[in-house]
């Protein structure tokens, strides 16, 4: 059945001693001196011997009646509460029928007074009268269960009464329900654990999560808003309020647990009306969604939204393929003796994590030019080396100076590959070169783009244009990581200090958020760095030592230094540069054009200035990862360079 009614039959009841009833005798008073009436009625309705509830029954909702149920009488001309009838007796073969008795007040004696039947289900408040005689029910909360479908079960109806000598009776009362009910399971695409703290919201344009019955006329007016199931089932129930609308809605489900969300949505293609009851063929089985998994939000002033978990690159390798000469743009050669070229023979699939910064090669963490999918090359066993405009082909065994993992030899970068080829990748002077073009930058993407003195515009390429980092070549991180946006990173900066030193501890807002974080200096044996540590918190203010810090998530910004334009190492252990991936017009000294975005930190001893700025995009920095669950890795198959030596080409 579509629609569940609870049918309340009003009977005769004649106390002992009385035989006969007249108009013309007066009504009964109390001690007060207010006019009362005694009422009995038999009314149908449904649970277990000690609460009114509602159970499945042959693939319906079966209503009984338990020891604590009442009804509300009020008055059909203002709504005032006339009074509450009671539970005296259970029908011992049908639970569903019982007799309610009651004292009413303030009733008129005489045929046909008109007054009404008001169930507020098992919580309801039967005591007082509310406000404007409005009663009101908030569904906004709901725990799932059956037995919580009565706790605001509301029925009404209104009836014509005969008040004769102090008694009344009504025949063939029927009580409608006013709400809904139904019955969903959730089908999620993980494994999810149903705990405490899991909750599930329904949204929808046709959601309502209030309800308010007038005393008087019983009409019903809506609230509309979501509902939460709190904890969280992937099989519950659930009270729905009518509403208005002239069509069906989309009815949306949200699963929050502790690490992600998930989303579905069931269409109701009808409005939602009383007295209904839905299920799945109207079997009593639960309606089924197949929820998915929502992309989470994550707020950069959460030390957990940075970085994570190492993971090393990925590709798959195939046989050299020789693609193209290399047009002497590459090494400024002056005679054909030293010929060099471009071939494929591997596609990168994703670049890696190590230590929180984004790798090329699994085990090292590299620098990355502004705009470039590929790091610099680390442990060089060859190396192409320019002087002068001349290009040779040389080895320099045992000869390696490592920052981080990356091999620096002056301005000579040489890589070994992870499938065991020797390939050699190439530094380039591009300066004003009009050749180099966003298209070469990603294709040679391994190529050092050397800009020779800061005069110029900076830029590995001639393009020079504002740009974000993946409109060059993609999103090099892992899929779920991207790189951070300047104002990422700008939430790593304290607000209410230039300096720290030592520690210093603030509350920030990022976002919208409220977050406790600190910084504190570290200076050791090795690379100092500075640690930020934040936690959400509801403080106006908090002091380093607070033990809100105690098991925050935290991240740490080393002073790794950078390399310069022309491929030297500089300030390290003094300076930290993080890229981001917005670009600017740079502020280095003598250049114009624009750079790329980026968090620096400036040591000196037991303390640092954190502040943005923009540098050439032909610097090399590492990259602090960011989550972001909409991220998908680009893929890459670069032309790597390949050594031709006397016209003889080996690779």
């Amino acid at each position: 059945m579509n629609k569940i009614r609870l049918s309340a039959y009003m009977m005769a009841f004649m106390a002992a001693g009385f035989s006969g009833c007249t108009n013309d005798v007066e009504m009964p008073v109390d001690s007060k001196g207010t006019q009362t009436v005694m009422m009995t009625v038999d009314v149908s309705r449904s649970a277990d011997d000690t609460r009114s509830s509602l159970s499945p029954v042959n693939d319906d909702l079966q209503c009984e009646w338990t020891a604590d149920d009442k009804l509300l009488v009020t008055s059909s001309t203002d709504g005032s509460r006339l009074g509450v009838l009671a539970l005296k007796e259970i029908n011992s073969e049908n639970r569903s029928k019982a007799t309610f008795s009651g004292k009413l007040e303030n009733v008129a004696n005489g045929n046909n007074v008109k007054v009404n039947y008001i169930y507020l289900g098992n919580k309801g408040d039967y005591t007082n009268e509310p406000k404007d005689k409005v009663y009101t029910a908030d569904y906004t909360v709901q725990n799932g269960s059956i037995e919580s479908l009565s706790d605001h079960d509301i029925m009404t109806n209104q009836a014509d009464v005969i008040i004769d000598n102090g008694y009344s009776y009504v025949k063939g009362l029927v009580l409608d329900r006013r709400v809904s009910f139904a019955r969903f399971k959730l089908t999620m695409p993980d494994e999810v654990t149903f705990d405490q703290n899991t909750t599930v919201t329904v949204t929808g344009d046709g959601v309502n999560n209030a309800l308010s019955i007038n005393g008087g006329s019983l009409e019903a007016t809506y609230t509309s808003g979501s509902l939460t199931i709190t904890p969280g089932q992937n099989d519950f129930y659930m009270t729905l309020l009518p509403n208005t609308l002239s069509s069906g809605f989309d009815l949306t489900f949200t699963v929050s647990t502790a690490d992600a969300s998930y989303t579905g949505v069931y269409k109701v293609t009808k409005p939602i009306a009383q007295g209904k009851f839905y299920r799945k063929d109207n079997a009593g089985n639960p309606i089924e969604i197949t929820l998915t998994k929502d992309p989470k939000t994550y707020n950069p002033g959460d030390m957990g939204s940075w970085g994570g978990l190492d993971i090393d690159p990925a590709y798959e390798t195939f046989t050299p393929t020789w693609v193209t000469d290399e047009d002497c743009w590459i090494v400024n050669c002056r005679n054909s003796e030293h010929l060099g070229g471009f071939g494929h023979h591997i596609t990168y699939l994703h670049n890696g994590i190590k230590n929180n910064l984004l790798t090329s090669k699994g085990g090292s963490c590299y620098f990355f030019q502004w705009g470039r999918w590929l790091g610099y090359p680390s442990t060089a066993a060859s190396t192409l080396y320019f002087s002068d405009g001349d290009g040779y082909y040389d080895y320099y065994p045992g000869q390696s100076q490592y920052l981080n993992g990356i091999n620096i030899l002056n301005t000579s970068l040489g890589y070994v590959g992870d499938t065991g080829l020797a390939v050699t990748y190439a530094a380039a002077y591009m300066g004003g070169n009009t050749s180099f073009t966003r298209d070469k930058a990603l294709n040679w993407s391994i190529l050092f783009g050397m800009v020779s003195s800061y005069t110029t515009h900076g830029d590995y390429i001639y393009a020079n244009e504002e740009c974000k980092w993946e409109d060059r070549c993609g999103n090099p991180c892992p899929d779920g990581y991207r790189i951070p946006s300047a104002s990422d990173l700008e939430a790593l900066i304290p607000k209410t200090v230039t300096m720290i030193n030592g520690t210093h501890a603030e509350v920030k807002i990022v976002n919208g958020v409220s977050y406790a974080m600190r910084w504190e200096v570290v200076v050791s044996n090795t690379i100092p760095y500075v640690e930020i540590k934040s936690v959400k918190t509801t403080l106006q203010s908090v002091s380093a030592n607070n033990a809100i810090f105690n098991s925050a998530p935290y991240i740490r910004l080393y002073a790794y230094g950078y390399m310069d334009n022309e491929g030297y190492l500089k300030s390290r252990n003094s300076i930290g540069v993080y890229w981001s991936s917005d670009s600017g017009k740079n502020t280095i000294k003598n250049t114009t054009g624009n750079g790329g975005k980026y968090l620096e930190i400036d040591f000196n001893g037991r303390t640092a200035v954190l502040g943005m700025d923009v540098a050439l995009r032909s610097f090399g920095a590492p990259v602090m990862l960011i989550k972001d669950d909409n991220a998908k890795s680009s893929t890459l198959t670069p032309m790597l360079p390949l050594i031709v030596k006397h016209n003889c080409k080996f690779f």
